[in-house]
């Protein structure tokens, strides 16, 4: 089983808060997560406390009434940052400047200087 979280990664806990994502060598508990300097918990690679537990109990965001999420967020570039988009896999990448972005859109979720696209990555310029 791979595991959804990644070192470095914050992560929210409905008992313990927010911590950060930190691995361990251990059959049982892969994933350890710090909550704070004296507050460290181990759990399963999909972000459950025990083998016995149902749900996860790790998430991206804090819960809301409709739940909580384990997708990973989206990493947005500053509004005028070069960035490149396009709609399909297979769809030739497209250089533009990126604008907003749209979580409640259910297709076309990049807004750019060319329009709407679903898929965008950011690019990094070296000087």
């Amino acid at each position: 089983m791979k595991s959804v979280f990644k070192v470095g990664d914050k992560v929210f806990h409905i008992e313990y808060g927010w911590g950060t994502v930190r691995f361990q060598e251990s059959i049982n508990f892969p994933l350890l997560v710090e909550f704070n300097e004296d507050e460290v918990m181990s759990f399963n690679l999909d972000g459950r406390e025990t083998t016995e537990s149902k749900q996860p109990l790790l998430s991206f965001t804090e819960y809301t009434l409709q739940g909580f999420t384990q997708e990973r967020p989206v990493e947005l570039p500053e509004v005028g940052e070069l960035c490149v988009v396009r709609d399909e896999e297979g769809d030739e990448w497209e250089l533009c400047y990126f604008i907003s972005y749209k979580s409640d859109a259910v297709t076309y979720k990049f807004e750019t200087s060319f329009g709407y696209y679903k898929q965008m990555k950011r690019i990094k310029i070296l000087d």
